[in-house]
Formats: structure tokens, sequence, C-alpha cells
């Protein structure tokens, strides 16, 4: 148990009997009952003796106060009957209603039959175990696996007519709209500049022609969204499915952007780049639940959770609860052991790679002269064949 006292000194920062009585002090102090605490109390007894008690706590409200009495200690073996005896004598001659001792290394079975005749609980602060969180464990790990795609490679078999003398600055304008489209699922996020429309040419006899715009065909981005949508689904569901694919218009379409530049589509091509991930990552409620303050004669666990840097005291009390025995034989079979959790998820929408996600394996389908696997896809460079738009 010398272990346990170790620990604890290295998780709340204590090094000796002082500051673990201030450490109870403060922990009590926390709790949204306590009306008053007090550490090295000290008062006359009924006996006449002068009592000295390490922490004493009062709880409740007016005029219905309880008082109780703490006996801190930070000792490297375990609490023998002779304190208890301390404890209880000081309890009746203070006339206080509870009194209870509280150390890290735990008591001696005899002193555990005494205090519970007695009427005096007996507390261990103790690391959290595995157990404290039920089948899962101290950590949970989590397992996940994700399947999907994204369009890449998007280029356009079009044209851009523009006014005489214009012509550069409407082809740097259109390439900085069309290499910048945002696949969006909402329609008020399409970019509304990129609609396309049917339109008619006209050619006046002095040679001036003019482009006029139809009826609406449906927004660039959204039409590609909705060939990725069918491509996709097609693939993850067996489906006949390709990696190339073609959008071409049997009518005139076009785009007209602002200041008399129009863009006439004939094709739209681009790449389906069919993407999966693996990554394991784990969750330490033990971070936030570092410590255990264990009632031994009740037989129950109160988690101790770390507190915000910005609150004055480091640890509070949670809810309390009955101490569980866990046999991972009995587990239920809805709830999570420990080995962990593994997610499986679909992308619904187009599947993008962060060049900073340090916990995930991607791997995209590749077609080569042996056939089609899965090959890594570059961890410092996720992005490199993505190519020009």
């Amino acid at each position: 148990m010398n272990q346990n006292k170790e620990i604890i000194s290295q998780i709340a920062g204590i090094e000796n009997w002082s500051e673990f009585e201030e450490f109870v002090k403060d922990l009590y102090a926390q709790n949204d009952g306590t009306i008053h605490v007090e550490r090295n109390y000290k008062a006359k007894g009924a006996s006449g003796r002068n009592r000295e008690v390490d922490v004493i706590v009062k709880f409740g409200f007016n005029p219905h106060i309880i008082a109780l009495g703490i006996e801190c200690k930070y000792w490297s073996q375990k609490v023998d009957g002779d304190i208890i005896d301390v404890a209880y004598a000081k309890k009746e001659d203070l006339k206080l209603d509870k009194y209870a001792v509280i150390t890290t290394v735990g008591f001696e079975a005899g002193a555990e039959l005494y205090a519970k005749s007695k009427g005096i609980d007996l507390f261990i602060i103790r690391p959290s175990e595995d157990d404290d969180f039920g089948y899962t464990g101290r950590i949970i790990k989590f397992k996940m696996y994700m399947q999907g795609s994204r369009p890449i490679c998007i280029k356009f078999n079009a044209s851009i007519i523009a006014e005489q003398g214009h012509e550069a600055d409407a082809s740097a304008y259109v390439q900085s709209k069309l290499s910048n489209i945002v696949l969006s699922e909402k329609d008020a996020d399409l970019d509304s500049t990129i609609n396309l429309y049917r339109y008619t040419v006209e050619t006046t006899p002095d040679g001036i022609t003019s482009y006029t715009r139809g009826n609406y065909v449906n927004n660039l981005a959204k039409l590609i969204l909705e060939t990725w949508r069918t491509q996709n689904s097609n693939f993850w569901n067996k489906q006949p499915s390709s990696f190339a694919q073609k959008i071409r218009f049997e009518k005139p379409t076009a785009i007209f952007f602002p200041n008399r530049i129009v863009v006439s589509v004939n094709e739209i091509d681009f790449t389906m780049q069919y993407i999966k991930s693996e990554s394991e990552f784990e969750i330490d409620r033990g971070r936030q639940y570092p410590m255990i303050l264990e009632n031994v004669i009740e037989n129950a666990v109160t988690p101790l959770s770390a507190s915000p840097p910005s609150t004055p005291a480091k640890f509070m009390m949670c809810e309390s609860s009955p101490k569980r025995e866990i046999n991972l034989a009995d587990k239920p079979d809805d709830a999570v052991g420990r080995d962990g959790v593994t997610i499986h998820i679909q992308c619904s929408a187009p599947m993008s790679i962060s060049d900073s996600d340090q916990t995930s394996i991607y791997y995209k389908l590749v077609s080569n002269e042996n056939g089609i696997a899965w090959a890594p896809i570059n961890a410092t460079n996720p992005n490199s064949d993505i190519g020009e738009t």
C-alpha cells in the first residue's frame, strides 16, 4: 500500500502530513453542503480535556448542522486500532455527530471491525483503477474504420469568351474560380456565380457576337457533387462504377461570370479517388478522475475529479456510489469491454484528408498492372496526388 501513498503524492503534490491535512480540508471545502471547514481545530471536551482535531467539517443548513471530525493519517503503514480509540474518544468528548479516519495506506483488519462497532468511518484515498470505471476500464480504446471517396483532378473542356483586350484577365479570373470549387451539401453554401445556364449565340451583320443566358441548368459544384454521390454509392454497394468520370453537355451550356465573362462548358472530367482510413486512439478517464475516496466501512467509492486550473482547489468530490466487483467474464453483451470500441463510418460527403492527422493511416484504391489494390497515401503530403484543376 506504500505504492498508493507514493502515487497519491505525485498526483496531488503532497509531500508530508501537513500538506495531506490541507488537501483533505480543501477537498471537503468544495462540497455544496459545507458551511465551515477548519484545520487543527482545538476545543475543550466534556471531560475537561483539551482536544485537537486534524480537520473539522460542519455541513447542512441552519438550524440543522452536522459536525464531522476527521483524523488524517499520512502514514507508511496501515492504521491500527489505537487510532480508532483516539477517534472515538474525540467524537464522544467533543459531542461530534460523525468521525472519520482518512489515510492513503489502508487499515488493519482489526481496526476495520473495531471502527464499525464504534460508528467511525474509514476512508482510503487511492489512485483510480480499472474496476472503478466498470467493464470498460479506466482507458477507453477506440478503433475507427472510415471509408469514402472524393473527386480529384477536376478538369474542364471549356472556352472562355471575354471582351477584346481583356482575355488574359478573364482567364486568370476563371482559373481562380474553377480551381477553388467548394462541394457543399447545403444549397445555401453554394457559389451562385458558377451556376450553369443554357445559352444562345447571335451575331449581328457587323460582326458583333452576343451570348444570351437562358434557362438554369444546375450549379457547377452541385452537379459535380451529384455525380460523385452516385458513383460513390455504386462503388461501396458493389455496383458498376469507375475511376474516370465525365459529364457531357449535349446542349450549349455556360457560366455567366461578372464583367461579361462567359465560359462555355462542353465537358467536365474528374477522377474518383476511393479512400479508407484506420485510426486508433484512447481516452484516459483517469486524467479526469485520478483518485478515489473509498469508504471501507460502507464499501462505497467517491471519485475525485481534477478541477479546472481556474478553481482554487485541485480536486473535487463527485457523486458516491457502491463499490462494484467487476467480473469481466460476466460482461453484458451491450457493455463496452477492456478491448474497446470499434467504429465503422461510411462518409456521406466527400472524404477529406488532413495533413496534420497523425493518428490515422489512409489508403487509396489504385489500379496497376497487377490489378486493383489499396495503397498507403503519402503521410507527409496526403494531397500530393490531387492534381491541377
